[in-house]
């Protein structure tokens, strides 16, 4: 386990490096001048204070700062401006103040352009507060779009202050009676949308969309696991059982289903997943107790052999990120982790001697958890997988000492369906 999860570690190393990404772009210095260079696309969550790039792949990396540049945009892909203007900072959930009023401070950032033209749409986004917007028009400077969810003073109201509704009716308008502004929602795609069309309405025809938000992607799949299993008991018995108890190494088959959400961000390299698949296992052992049939125990020493059988029956539940490491439009590897959740039915094991019948008799029904990490690989719709899963001990009863250690690794076979 500690190899497997070494070789996970430095392998997850490897492609995050691997996965940094040059590309074609330029960036404006305080005096105006224009230099085309390559910069580095983290394709970022929130708007950057800096950048880093390159003149060429072979030379080293250098940092640009906000405070050195006005201007900066990877072609093709998103571009960002300086402003220095008023930013509401008031909290989102569930830190909303009581006040309806947005609390201005100035701040210069780098704005990302979402659409560009007669009439303009930026945004911000960082981890204090949620997403703003900012527009320009052709006789206006920037601008915040204001929308704030705030308390009244009993804090169990929540208001909106939609303002943004009433900036746009005045100032960008989108047809002849402006009524899209008063149904439209503060969220991106939909800003979007509007400032198009406000350009289009409004004659604008060099007017573009620099990107639109990556959208969370949702991936079905159908899963069949092979699973290399087996037990190792430690028992909490009168008879005393010596060494290890271990069960049959089986191979058995699994199945289910797994729900993946591609998150919108860092060139949609990671995403969680949730993967239920029902599985068994049914395996024997041989365990041996010593003991002495003399009550003075020093004659009469004797060996005994016991068999062991297990049925494990279990539904399990990983709940986990994923690393994506894309290779290429049809290829791509991964690294992932999870929380894995068992639940087990219609479990049972017993241990027995030739002349008595279930000697020892446990149920195995139970609901436990352990951890898993895994690598895998997919080629266009198939996808292979392998997983190493901490020991899970599936002992039901919590007032003894025993330990029945489940162990498990696992192939699985995967196919996307939509």
């Amino acid at each position: 386990m500690k190899n497997f999860s070494l070789s996970i570690f430095l392998l997850f190393s490897i492609f995050s490096f691997s996965q940094i990404k040059f590309e074609n772009g330029y960036y404006i210095d305080n005096s105006g001048t224009k230099i085309n260079c390559l910069i580095k696309n983290v394709d970022w969550e929130y708007n950057p204070n800096a950048i880093e790039v390159k003149k060429t792949l072979q030379d080293d990396v250098q940092e640009i700062s906000i405070s050195n540049m006005q201007e900066f945009s990877i072609v093709g892909i998103s571009k960002y401006i300086r402003q220095t203007l008023n930013v509401d900072d008031s909290k989102g959930e569930p830190n909303y103040s009581l006040s309806k009023e947005p609390h201005f401070i100035s701040s210069t950032v780098l704005l990302k352009v979402l659409v560009e033209g007669k009439n303009s749409l930026y945004s911000f986004e960082n981890n204090e507060f949620p997403i703003r917007f900012f527009f320009k028009t052709d006789v206006s400077e920037v601008q915040q779009l204001i929308y704030k969810k705030y308390f009244e003073e009993n804090l169990t109201d929540l208001y909106v202050n939609s303002e943004y509704k009433k900036q746009l009716f005045l100032n960008v308008k989108a047809d002849v009676y402006n009524s899209k502004s008063e149904t439209l929602s503060y969220k991106q795609n939909d800003l979007i949308k509007y400032f198009v069309t406000a350009n289009q309405f409004q004659g604008d025809t060099s007017s573009k969309e620099i990107q639109k938000r990556s959208k969370t992607v949702i991936n079905y799949k159908l899963v069949v696991n092979n699973n290399l299993s087996h037990f190792d008991f430690k028992i909490d018995s009168s008879v005393p059982f010596d060494g290890r108890n271990l069960t049959d190494k089986k191979y058995s088959i699994g199945y289910g289903f797994e729900i993946e959400m591609i998150l919108p961000f860092n060139n949609n390299n990671w995403s969680i997943f949730i993967e239920p698949t029902y599985n068994t296992y049914s395996g024997n052992g041989i365990f041996t107790s010593t003991y002495y049939i003399n009550p003075n125990y020093t004659t009469g020493l004797v060996n005994e052999d016991y068999i062991a059988s297990v049925k494990y029956n279990y539904l399990q539940v990983p709940i986990g990120l994923r690393r994506n490491i894309i290779l290429n439009k049809q290829s791509k590897f991964n690294i992932h982790s999870a929380v894995n959740i068992e639940f087990s039915n219609n479990s049972s094991f017993t241990l027995h001697r030739s002349n008595v019948t279930n000697f020892k008799e446990n149920s195995l029904n139970s609901n436990k958890f352990n951890l898993l990490i895994g690598l895998g690989y997919a080629y266009k719709k198939f996808e292979l997988e392998l997983r190493q899963y901490t020991n899970l001990n599936v002992n039901p009863y919590m007032t003894n000492s025993s330990n029945y250690s489940y162990r498990n690794v696992s192939l699985s076979l995967k196919y996307k369906i939509n």
